[in-house]
């Protein structure tokens, strides 16, 4: 799939949306976390979903920052 990818003006576009990407590994990263992939990490008190853990914990961190919200980080 990926090996038939033109590169375009020095960017490497998805070959399932309109976007594109300078760099080949970031293009792996949409199509492996985001393009058509539903987010998998539930916050566990609110209905925010994330794709990454990494965005999760942020949001914990900004949104439920009750000493009980951080004891999950």
């Amino acid at each position: 799939m990926i090996d038939s990818l033109f590169k375009v003006d020095g960017q490497f576009p998805c070959p399932k949306c309109e976007k594109s990407y300078v760099h080949l590994r970031n293009l792996h990263r949409h199509l492996k976390n985001e393009c058509g992939i539903e987010p998998s990490y539930q916050c566990p008190w609110c209905p925010k979903k994330c794709r990454y853990n990494f965005t999760l914990k942020s949001h914990i961190f900004g949104k439920h920052s009750s000493t009980s919200a951080m004891s999950i980080i």
